[in-house]
């Protein structure tokens, strides 16, 4: 139920990002510059033949390439079920590491459609407080799912790490007990 239910979601998120880019072609000209907070967050519509944040313009071939791996990667770890037994030990984790992998599933997926039918990808949001390359709402999927899995990245070391040195103890509390033997 729960691959159901994250397949059913990522296309929910890729449903929402095709439809917020269609709307962001057909209401703006390229490069016209709406500011949504004046001097911090503006809309501006760019054709990016690159990846998240304008990286690799150009590369058409790996981010194809790319994307596809991301792609049969996402698929495969929500139905073999891997995410439930693998990587995680309690619920959390398995929450953890579902909503990891739809968001980066999803925004990958986004950016791939683009890719496959414009041969660009429509990027919008355009922070300009700060200088930053222009993104969409797939970029921010794909970041937040990052910013998840080094969460969760963190949480396995650190998991792995209690369980050495409860280990560590154990052994510890082993020489300690033979000592008292003899």
């Amino acid at each position: 139920m729960l691959q159901f239910f994250s397949l059913l979601t990522v296309g929910l998120l890729v449903c929402i990002d095709q439809l917020i880019k269609v709307i962001i072609k057909l209401w703006l000209e390229p490069l016209q510059n709406v500011p949504l907070i004046p001097n911090v967050l503006h809309l501006i519509y760019v054709e990016n033949t690159g990846a998240a944040f304008g990286v690799f313009k150009g590369s058409a071939v790996i981010m194809g390439l790319l994307s596809s791996i991301i792609f049969i990667g996402g698929i495969y770890l929500i139905v073999s079920k891997k995410l439930d037994t693998s990587f995680s030990h309690n619920k959390f984790d398995i929450g953890l590491s579902y909503t990891t992998v739809i968001l980066i599933l999803s925004g990958g997926l986004g950016n791939f459609i683009d890719r496959i039918f414009r041969h660009y990808v429509i990027d919008f949001i355009a922070p300009v407080f700060i200088h930053f390359p222009v993104f969409n709402f797939a970029d921010c999927l794909i970041t937040a799912g990052l910013v998840l899995f080094i969460i969760w990245m963190i949480r396995f070391w650190m998991e792995g790490k209690e369980q050495e040195k409860k280990q560590a103890e154990l052994k510890l509390q082993q020489k300690q007990a033979e000592k008292q033997d003899d």
